[in-house]
């Protein structure tokens, strides 16, 4: 017999199938979510085709996984970097400490519309609400 949880039990999906150590729209829960920067730097990823690329990585202080308590990260691309520059500036090593605000949306991405997240940096918070309940690889957005 499995230790596993039956699906009558816990509403199953992709999402919790394959958790990841990036942050996920999925993760936001429709929710906009306020966090505070801990640390920017470069990470090589490896993107859906097997091939690398180093893309700028920010953690925070208050994303931790569960059950395993790791660390999650926002990837970052051009749209969202930008929207934390314009109001923290241009120099990554001054967002360490500042509050930024991820909501997930949709948008144009490979052809497609896909679940996204975004930056907002300043203003209220629609929902605050604790994120961390279960764990969408990167793919190169």
């Amino acid at each position: 017999m499995s230790n596993l949880p039956s699906t009558d039990t816990v509403q199953m999906t992709v999402d919790l199938m394959f958790p990841s150590e990036y942050i996920r729209a999925s993760d936001l829960q429709g929710k906009d979510v306020r966090l505070t920067i801990h640390r920017v730097g470069l990470q090589d990823l490896k993107k859906t085709d097997g091939t690398e690329v180093r893309k700028p990585v920010v953690e925070f202080k208050q994303w931790l996984s569960k059950p395993t308590n790791e660390q999650k990260k926002l990837v970052l691309n051009k749209t969202n970097a930008q929207a934390i520059a314009s109001n923290h500036g241009n120099i990554a090593n001054d967002w360490i400490g500042k509050d930024i605000v991820l909501y997930g949306t949709q948008c144009l991405a490979f052809g497609k519309m896909t679940d996204c997240i975004r930056v907002r940096t300043g203003g209220a918070v629609a929902q605050e609400e604790d994120p961390l309940a279960d764990d969408k690889p990167y793919e190169g957005e």
